[in-house]
Formats: structure tokens, C-alpha cells, sequence
């Protein structure tokens, strides 16, 4: 979703900081399917506009384990 100048140019900003300048950007729900894209549930968007870097992991962590299952035919 961010080039490498991007990324270095939103290094210092809060990730709630930068997404919603992204939001208004390019609108809510695009950037909404642009994550659903990458893998990024309800939940990890939720603690990114609240700035929960833990919360991101453990839902992302989540999401990412739970589609590896699903790839592997384990159940979920």
C-alpha cells in the first residue's frame, strides 16, 4: 500500500495521523477494500485509527494465522 518514499516520508506521524490523510485522500472506502486486500481485518484498521500498536499485531497476527489455515485446508 506505501511506496519505500512514502513510508519515509509518514515515519514520524502516529499511523492515525497518516490513514486519515490517506482517508481523505482517496475515501474511506477505498482505502477500506485497499486493506481487506492486504489482509488487514475491522479489527486491525480499529487499533490503527487508535494508534494500538499491540492491538494491530493481535489482530493481524490473527488474520494472517487464520488464512494460512485456510490455505493448508486446516479448520479454523
Amino acid at each position: 500500500m506505501l511506496t519505500s518514499v512514502s513510508n519515509i516520508a509518514i515515519s514520524d506521524q502516529r499511523p492515525s495521523a497518516y490513514l486519515r490523510d490517506v482517508i481523505d485522500f482517496d475515501g474511506e472506502q477505498t482505502i477500506r477494500h485497499r486493506l481487506t486486500t492486504c489482509l488487514i481485518s475491522e479489527a486491525a484498521y480499529q487499533a490503527m485509527l487508535s494508534d494500538d500498536f499491540d492491538a494491530f499485531v493481535r489482530a493481524r497476527s490473527e488474520t494472517l494465522h487464520r488464512h494460512a489455515l485456510s490455505l493448508t485446508g486446516e479448520p479454523l
